[in-house]
């Protein structure tokens, strides 16, 4: 049989390019042509990680690691500046880069949520560092070992909603619609403090170093937990009341001569 082909068709009135012009880097701003469409725009943060990437119909914002640059919290449809996040996993590096103030003494890592650490409470109270937003309203959140725990926003009690129980640690969360500071205060450990407007999503993680990530809370504060073997192997996926999801074993198969 013969197989016919198709000529490949070749272009032949093009023409070059006469009105482009090459962008450039002057004193610090990034000048393009009029016929680029700007898609994104990343922010980078003092350890040269990204902060803030603001795209062209959305936004996101991440809290991360200044040590490493991995990442414990990823927020969509907000800036750096009106979220806060921690669940206590350092001990040596100042917690600014959480947008919380609280003290390295108060991080303790017995009995916690999530992670490796908690924060007691009874060491020191948490204030936020960032000035929030007037007229944003905000989403406060975490999880608690007892009902201990009072929060202020500029003074002003704010109500807290009881959630569910999981593993003796119980989640708490309260709308804040004025005020321009936030301070929580009481006699519990408590872990997986978050703060975003109410039109944004977070999404948070944990790490263990050379393992790798232990633990991942969703949006809806549903976590699910990471185990592995003596060799650094995923061992176990764990759900947030301790079940048993996934379980991987590893054999050594024997060459036969």
């Amino acid at each position: 049989f013969a197989l016919k082909m198709n000529p490949i068709p070749t272009q032949t009135n093009a023409e070059p390019i006469s009105n482009f012009n090459p962008s450039t880097v002057s004193s610090g701003l990034f000048n393009n042509d009029t016929l680029y469409e700007q898609q994104a725009v990343y922010d980078i943060n003092a350890a040269g990680d990204v902060e803030n990437i603001n795209y062209k119909n959305d936004k996101s914002s991440f809290i991360t690691n200044p040590i490493n640059g991995n990442i414990w919290a990823k927020i969509q449809n907000a800036n750096f500046k009106d979220i806060a996040y921690s669940g206590f996993e350092h001990t040596n590096t100042p917690s600014n880069f959480t947008n919380w103030s609280y003290p390295y003494s108060g991080i303790v890592s017995a009995g916690v949520f999530s992670g490796d650490n908690a924060f007691d409470l009874t060491v020191s109270a948490i204030n936020s560092l960032q000035i929030l937003t007037r007229g944003t309203k905000y989403k406060l959140s975490f999880w608690s070992n007892n009902s201990n725990v009072s929060v202020t926003a500029s003074s002003t009690p704010v109500t807290l909603i009881k959630g569910p129980i999981r593993l003796n640690w119980t989640y708490y969360e309260g709308l804040i619609s004025g005020g321009t500071s936030i301070r929580i205060s009481g006699g519990a450990k408590i872990d997986e403090l978050r703060l975003y407007p109410i039109s944004a999503r977070m999404k948070t993680y944990t790490y263990k170093e050379v393992i790798g990530q232990t633990s991942e809370c969703n949006e809806n504060n549903q976590i699910m937990y990471y185990e592995y073997d003596a060799l650094n192997r995923l061992k176990l996926v764990k759900d947030q009341d301790g079940n048993i999801l996934k379980k991987s074993e590893y054999k050594y198969q024997q060459i036969q001569n």
